[in-house]
């Protein structure tokens, strides 16, 4: 090889590496070309573990917020569940008044049950303690439960438009109350057990 081949104007390398890269392509009879390949991939595999730290921080950062998005859905998904609970309960509230005036007439002597059944009532409506609140409904629930149980008795009561239409309302948000009570304790149990798995990712 003539001197021109190895020029360093023709390469941008230091002198010293175009000497070098032209002995040992004299010595071995390459061409020069072989020499810029070898050097270019042995750079690419230095680069090589940047764009794997690159690529695992972009895996961290996608299940990072995949879990993130997920817990948001999960809790809206609680909140909704609730506010149904919350809608049909005040729907309750304002059915008893109404089926309270349509027997005190037949069970005039259930005072005791009717006093009850208000007491309860008010205190759901007015409870911000979420057991308190659960105790009251529960005594509400009771209540009703017992002034049906009674209205059996009552031949003249059961045989009244108004108290049957008000007692299918009452038995059918029942109905809907328990539903979306274990649609709540799914969503909910659905919830923590994502915030679980996230800490552990973390």
């Amino acid at each position: 090889w003539s001197s021109d081949v190895c020029s360093s104007d023709l390469f941008p390398f230091s002198a010293a590496s175009a000497s070098l890269q032209c002995q040992d392509s004299a010595g071995s009879g390459e061409p020069a070309s072989i020499v810029l390949s070898s050097e270019r991939l042995i750079d690419g595999i230095f680069a090589m573990p940047f764009w794997i730290m690159l690529g695992v921080f972009a895996l961290i950062l996608l299940s990072l917020g995949w879990t993130y998005n997920t817990l948001v859905t999960l809790r809206q998904r609680c909140r909704q569940a609730f506010g149904d609970i919350d809608v049909q309960l005040r729907q309750r509230h304002d059915l008893v008044p109404n089926l309270l005036r349509s027997v005190k007439a037949y069970m005039a002597h259930e005072r005791d049950t009717f006093e009850a059944v208000i007491e309860a009532r008010n205190s759901a409506m007015e409870a911000r303690d979420p057991q308190k609140r659960i105790a009251a409904e529960n005594a509400l629930s009771d209540g009703l439960s017992r002034i049906f149980a009674l209205s059996e008795a009552y031949p003249e009561l059961k045989a009244s438009e108004t108290f049957v239409d008000l007692q299918q309302q009452l038995s059918h948000l029942e109905d809907k109350l328990a539903a979306a009570r274990r649609f709540f304790n799914n969503a909910a149990a659905e919830y923590n057990a994502a915030r679980e798995i996230g800490r552990a990712h973390v």
